[in-house]
């Protein structure tokens, strides 16, 4: 996924409804591996191999390397990718499944049912918004890596439950990645507990 078929597919969202805020699109970007950038092929081959696993986990410090990494993802396995940069301005939970749909919406478009309840003030994140964008997500007809990346600046409620309830809702041969400085806002032990959980230990690539 380049750079002008993001923009692209943004654009054309914008007829579908438009969000209370500006989009910054530079976050829907996935980030460039610099030449010289070390790799670690068999962390990436443990990703992107077949694993049956819906959600993965890439927890380490900063300066570890979960960015980079992640960025080699789709040189390695080829497999769509949706990525968001998580930052603070995304502790709204419309805010940040907005960035989620646009994201999806790059790889294969998401209905106008759920960017009209992102963009309508009096819809309910719990009873409208999530539901739709999950049934969106696991009608999804190609697989797709969704990558949400320093989800460790999350700590509104809202939000750490919306992610819960996509994590429930991964279509199958798809994958919700989340990276950060510390175990991701979902609901880990039941994940860990039904086997749907794949956690990745600190790594240095840089």
């Amino acid at each position: 996924m380049d750079e002008t078929s993001v923009l692209h597919s943004a654009d054309e969202t914008r007829l579908a409804g438009a969000p209370p805020f500006d989009l910054i699109k530079g976050k829907l970007l996935r980030p460039l591996v610099r030449p010289g950038t070390i790799v670690r092929p068999g962390l990436v081959e443990r990703l992107a191999r077949g694993d049956s696993r819906p959600v993965v986990s890439v927890v380490a410090p900063a300066g570890y390397g979960k960015t980079t990494l992640l960025a080699q993802w789709p040189e390695r396995s080829g497999q769509a990718i949706a990525w968001v940069s998580v930052d603070e301005g995304d502790n709204d939970p419309k805010v940040l499944l907005t960035y989620v749909a646009e994201a999806l919406n790059a790889i294969e478009p998401v209905s106008k049912r759920v960017f009209d309840a992102l963009a309508s003030p009096a819809s309910s994140v719990p009873g409208s918004v999530v539901p739709r964008l999950c049934s969106a997500f696991a009608s999804m007809i190609r697989p797709v890596v969704l990558i949400l990346d320093d989800v460790h600046l999350l700590h509104d409620s809202g939000c750490r439950a919306a992610l819960s309830v996509l994590a429930d809702h991964v279509p199958a041969g798809s994958r919700l990645v989340l990276a950060g400085r510390t175990e991701p806002p979902v609901r880990i032990a039941r994940l860990r507990a039904e086997g749907r959980l794949l956690r990745s230990a600190p790594v240095t690539c840089r």
